[in-house]
């Protein structure tokens, strides 16, 4: 029975190892993907298409059409939005969700993405870069 159990400590060890590699794995690709984005962004002019926005900088992690904002109720441009997939500072909450390193993009874009805003022929308009 003792041998049972310490394989299944083992196995579960070897689990949380094997998460925290991929989340770090994720980190480390995060931060490459952004450096990456960042130099790709002069690629893109105020003028330029759609297609060519994504032909330049690749499929968006957010999009949406011309709405209005979830709660101010003022307009807001399309666009799109590129950023990191993980968010460490929001990983720990003493309040629900509790634990969710993920961005969530429901309502438009997080407040570090590279935001596209586009016009209603889904020409580029402006680009937003984070601070």
């Amino acid at each position: 029975m003792k041998k049972i159990l310490k394989a299944i400590a083992w196995v579960f060890a070897g689990l949380a190892v094997l998460c925290l590699l991929g989340l770090m794995g994720l980190t480390v690709h995060d931060a490459w993907r952004v450096n990456r984005l960042q130099a790709r962004i002069s690629g893109v002019a105020v003028g330029d298409s759609r297609d060519h926005v994504r032909q330049v900088m690749g499929e968006p992690d957010a999009s949406w059409d011309r709405q209005k904002e979830f709660m101010s109720n003022q307009e807001m441009p399309a666009g799109f939005a590129y950023g990191k997939t993980m968010d460490w500072s929001n990983a720990f909450h003493s309040e629900f969700p509790f634990f969710l390193p993920f961005r969530i993009r429901l309502f438009g874009p997080d407040r570090d993405d590279i935001v596209v805003e586009f016009d209603d022929d889904w020409i580029v308009t402006g680009i937003r870069m984070p601070k």
